[in-house]
């Protein structure tokens, strides 16, 4: 049985501590991420690990928010993954109230640390991102403006299609 974190009385949602994407810097240029791309303050829903990562995937392990030991925790779960050499990994993420999005990566070691890991996407090796604790808000604030910039992005690019 999983708990359901906004259902339980009492507890402010925007003040809860939740795993969160954290794109890496020097990784990839934004300016070529697309939307299906996970962003930093996605919230992480699920990961999977193992052969074939999907729900369905027969020697797959599942792993639900809330994590336990939040980053701390996600991190030992890649260290044992990478150990045990199951690499490939599905994570999903929750962005705003209703969007969700999914991205095939692979488990590798972050360059310069001994036992800290980070994930590639399968699709654009360029594109690494990595976990950190955040609350609700600042998920909410963080995809807002990306939100924002993503729309400038689209205006300028509007703007000169119609100079052209």
């Amino acid at each position: 049985m999983t708990k359901d974190r906004d259902s339980q009385p009492g507890r402010d949602t925007k003040s809860t501590i939740v795993l969160a994407v954290e794109c890496l810097k020097g990784s990839s240029k934004a300016d070529e991420w697309t939307g299906d791309m996970l962003q930093t303050g996605d919230i992480v829903e699920e990961i999977l690990i193992g052969s074939g990562s999907s729900s369905s995937g027969s020697g797959s392990i599942g792993y639900k928010a809330p994590f336990k030991n939040g980053k701390r925790g996600v991190q030992k779960i890649l260290h044992n993954s990478f150990k045990n050499k199951e690499t490939s990994i599905v994570v999903r993420v929750r962005r705003g109230r209703d969007g969700f999005a999914e991205l095939h990566a692979c488990v590798v070691p972050e360059s310069g640390y001994k036992n800290k890991y980070v994930l590639r996407s399968i699709e654009d090796p360029n594109y690494a991102f990595g976990f950190t604790d955040r609350s609700e808000a600042e998920c909410s604030e963080l995809q807002g403006e990306l939100d924002d910039e993503l729309c400038l992005n689209v205006l300028m690019f509007l703007s000169l299609e119609l100079l052209l």
